[in-house]
């Protein structure tokens, strides 16, 4: 049975206007009947109550606390009641509640709802083991919503007709999260990722975009941390990019009668045997020198489009094949006043690119008519050019590999790119440096004076928000706002680097690359490398991250069913 009453309490003063309501409640003991305690609940100013001790030593710190202070602010109460003793004198203390009382002051609320009981322990042994034991079984047993739960809410309050930007007020979260969660809500994929890993909404709302591709999910939510979720995300970016554009090579391929591998035969597989320059026609021609002859005959050829570095001629957009149209190399891209020597072209107009080449397979000799030299009447002049022509196909083997490599290297820069940008952007959000900034800022304008040279600028507006760095808005920072005119100049150097660090940045790895002092500095205050920037500060080997990249790309083998 409970009774509610009106009455001033001795927190109450002559000052006040008004007497703080307090209700009570009286709980029997359901063993013997008898009164075992008296709760009331009181509105009471949060500066009047005693703080206290408390097991939890940083309740006024940190984003969480900063989002508790703005959701008091939005609802302008107090949600959850604060939880207190009452000693003889009248001090009430908190006892659960601490964060509520901290942020309820620093909100500007004069007043909230506590839930008080007598201080019944006998000695201040009795009163501390009371309070920590307390303190802690009521922060243990607290469950939080899950993400999936919190993502579904989020739909609610939005099909009840709340737009993102008031749901995102109420909640008093970014207005990216309302849009995630209910993006995340509506994919039964990214709820499930949410049930079943430790992803956050944003995260989940990440993984609709590969839904439809098994592989993908499960690369994702395997990802161990925040950082490498965000690099995988941006793999598979550049892999579903890549995929479109190999669909677009292969389409003419297909259409000629070609059978188009989906994946490049591996030594051990019987086409590997049928490669084109190991085969010969009839009369001892290598068919690798007669294109024709596979033209004519496409039904009996398989082909595989090597994704390779190549060289693209801008004036037409072609690739160039530069046994037919070499390429001038005794001239830099940049002189433009010297003409190329006849018959070549001028590095100006060369730029390399990603793009694919065919390595064609026969799938039937007999019907095409072909031969591999064992089978063709030898000789020992016939016996060197094929001991010749392997070892220029091994050359051309390994030539082939460092451009795949290049390529695939170059699309893990892509990649990373990508996240860290959107990294450093967040970062330069602060209002104040982080440790470490000023002695970074002096070690590189004193080894590159000139750094804040052409791009920077385009760079660092990108990393720091348009407006940023423009006169009027550096003109009006306060005079207190020193820490962040330096994150504004820390900006600038990062915007620098940031442009001096592209896709193939990795190619100039070593200790005097700027690129590699970027990279330190950002790793120093959070950032994840990706394993293509670990080549880049040398904790990586190119040849290594690329070996065990194509290894991951292999098809996995399928179980057998017993």
């Amino acid at each position: 049975m409970s009774t509610t009453t009106a009455e001033n309490t001795p927190e109450q003063t002559a000052t006040e206007p008004a007497a703080e309501t307090t209700k009570r409640r009286t709980r029997s003991s359901r063993a013997t009947g008898a009164t075992v305690t008296t709760t009331e609940l009181i509105d009471i100013d949060p500066h009047k109550l005693d703080i206290g001790e408390n097991v939890r030593d940083n309740a006024d710190h940190g984003e969480a606390f900063d989002q508790l202070v703005a959701s008091i602010k939005e609802t302008g109460r107090l949600i959850v009641p604060i939880s207190a003793v009452k000693a003889a004198d009248g001090t009430i203390t908190v006892r659960d509640g601490q964060r509520r009382t901290l942020a309820a002051r620093a909100a500007g609320l004069n007043s909230v709802p506590v839930y008080v009981v007598p201080d019944t322990a006998g000695t201040d042994k009795d009163r501390t083991i009371a309070r920590i034991s307390e303190q802690i079984v009521a922060n243990d047993r607290r469950v939080a919503l899950t993400e999936a739960q919190r993502a579904k809410g989020v739909q609610q309050l939005l099909v009840e007709g709340l737009t993102p930007k008031q749901a995102a007020k109420r909640l008093t979260v970014p207005a990216e999260v309302i849009e995630a969660a209910a993006k995340a809500a509506g994919s039964q994929q990214a709820l499930a990722a949410l049930d079943n890993s430790q992803l956050s909404i944003e995260q989940a709302a990440d993984i609709i975009e590969f839904e439809d591709d098994n592989a993908a999910i499960e690369y994702l939510t395997t990802a161990e941390t925040p950082g490498q979720f965000a690099h995988r995300v941006s793999e598979l970016r550049q892999k579903a990019e890549t995929a479109k554009a190999r669909a677009e090579a292969e389409k003419p391929y297909r259409d000629q009668g070609y059978t188009v591998l989906e994946a490049r035969p591996s030594y051990s597989d019987e086409l590997a045997g049928n490669r084109l320059w190991q085969l010969y026609d009839a009369e001892g021609k290598r068919l690798e020198e007669h294109p024709e002859i596979i033209a004519a005959q496409p039904a009996h050829w398989a082909v595989w489009l090597d994704e390779t570095s190549v060289y693209v001629d801008s004036r037409s957009g072609s690739v160039i094949d530069e046994d037919k149209d070499p390429i001038d190399w005794d001239l830099d891209a940049e002189d433009i006043d010297t003409p190329a020597e006849e018959g070549y072209i001028h590095p100006q107009y060369v730029t390399e690119t990603a793009g694919f080449e065919p390595e064609y397979f026969c799938v039937d000799r007999a019907a095409a008519g072909v031969f591999r030299h064992s089978e063709l009447q030898r000789n020992s002049q016939g016996g060197m050019k094929a001991e010749n022509g392997q070892e220029a196909e091994a050359r051309k083997e390994a030539e082939k590999r460092e451009k795949r490599k290049v390529v695939q290297l170059n699309k893990l820069g892509v990649a990373a790119i990508e996240t860290r940008r959107k990294w450093v952007t967040t970062f330069l959000t602060a209002k104040t440096p982080p440790k470490g900034a000023a002695i970074f800022l002096a070690q590189m304008l004193t080894k590159r004076p000139g750094i804040l040279g052409y791009g920077a600028k385009s760079t660092a507006t990108e990393l720091l928000g348009s407006g940023v760095l423009s006169d009027k808005a550096v003109a009006a920072l306060p005079p207190t706002a020193d820490g962040r005119a330096t994150v504004i100049i820390l900006g600038l150097i990062l915007g620098a680097l940031e442009a001096e660090t592209p896709k193939d940045a990795w190619r100039r790895s070593g200790s005097g690359s700027a690129s590699k002092a970027y990279l330190e500095f950002l790793a120093a205050n959070g950032y994840e490398l990706a394993e293509v920037e670990k080549i880049i500060t040398g904790a990586a080997k190119a040849d290594k991250v690329y070996d065990k990249l194509v290894a991951d790309q292999q098809p996995k083998p399928q179980a057998k069913a017993s």
